[in-house]
């Protein structure tokens, strides 16, 4: 709850300072000419409706500030953690583990893998009923394919014929997250790739 002790204080101070001021205007009235009792009240009142608006100002920032923190730290919670997506996957060498959708009607498929500038430079024949393929970081031609980010996708086919491509999904590192002007989480990978919160298929920690 927010600590509106010192307000209050503040408050109650300033109320004594206005009655105060309230009697001296009373004692130095002119007798030929006094103040209305209802204006009396009316700067009671007055003062009333002001302090009613301090506290509520200050109880509203008091709440705004909390709830800004607690969308600070579900950024915090996606900084640093791998998520599952179909957006391009930054590569520093070693096995890469990526998700497919089993097909029910290709007899074969192959993986594509595809450089930052939309480049083939690996495919590869793997099982169309795979949940996961493994992709070993070499071209086609055997040769290192290096860091950088690649983009992951399975073309099937049923017999000779030439099923739709389909995007497969990596892991991916999250290096900075933010709120669009919807209020939407945007991430932002090591590959410089940016996903959508509701485009994240997984997640998970570490390595």
């Amino acid at each position: 709850m927010p600590d509106v002790s010192g307000r209050g204080s503040a408050l109650a101070s300033d109320f004594d300072t206005f009655l105060k001021m309230l009697t001296v205007q009373a004692r130095n009235q002119d007798p030929l000419n006094p103040l209305d009792a209802t204006d009396y009240a009316t700067q009671l009142a007055t003062f009333s409706n002001v302090e009613q608006q301090v506290m509520t100002n200050d109880l509203l920032a008091d709440i705004s500030a909390a709830v800004s923190g607690s969308r600070l730290d579900t950024l915090r919670a996606w900084v640093g953690a791998q998520i599952l997506s179909e957006a391009p996957a930054r590569y520093d060498g070693g096995d890469v583990a990526i998700r497919t959708v089993p097909s029910e009607v290709a007899t074969s498929a192959d993986l594509v893998v595809s450089d930052a500038a939309g480049q083939e430079i690996f495919r590869g024949l793997v099982d169309p009923t795979a949940a996961t393929v493994i992709w070993d970081g070499t071209r086609t031609d055997g040769t290192a394919a290096g860091t950088g980010p690649f983009s992951f996708a399975v073309e099937g086919f049923a017999g000779t014929e030439a099923l739709p491509s389909q995007p497969a999904a990596v892991y991916g590192r999250v290096a900075e997250a933010r709120f669009d002007e919807g209020g939407r989480t945007v991430l932002t990978l090591e590959s410089g790739a940016e996903v959508s919160e509701d485009d994240v298929m997984g997640m998970r920690i570490g390595k």
